[in-house]
């Protein structure tokens, strides 16, 4: 649940199987982050991350890093607005610049919900028992 201008730290880390095993997997990666113009993302000036071309309310890594790893932060909107939901898209690419079998993509998509939203469904949830 989110609360009203308040601040959530969010770490993005995108890496392949053989990576995250200890393996010597792929050493690039990227993301591309939503949350459809809901709330504001904000990074630290060392993070390599931009607005999203055409999309200026979400963010993508602006060089392949090759840790695969970023902070970000998202302020909740000034007023509730409901759900939010947000689609993060992540590739953790071998680097030569071609599609191949090494190439792994994946989406993450989550919500998180307003207080207004948890009192509403909360009720709902009593009034049928």
């Amino acid at each position: 649940m989110y609360e009203i201008d308040q601040s959530y730290d969010m770490t993005i880390k995108v890496a392949d199987s053989l990576t995250l095993s200890g393996g010597d997997g792929n050493t690039e990666g990227g993301f591309l982050m939503t949350s459809d113009g809901i709330g504001e993302f904000s990074w630290p000036e060392d993070e390599d991350i931009r607005e999203a071309e055409g999309a200026p309310s979400d963010i993508s890594h602006s060089e392949t890093d090759s840790d695969g790893i970023w902070q970000i932060t998202w302020t909740a909107p000034s007023n509730d607005t409901g759900h939010v939901h947000f689609w993060l898209a992540g590739n953790s690419v071998n680097g030569d610049g071609a599609p191949g079998d090494e190439d792994w993509w994946n989406i993450l998509s989550f919500t998180i919900n307003s207080r207004s939203e948890e009192r509403r469904v909360g009720k709902e949830c009593r009034s049928r028992w």
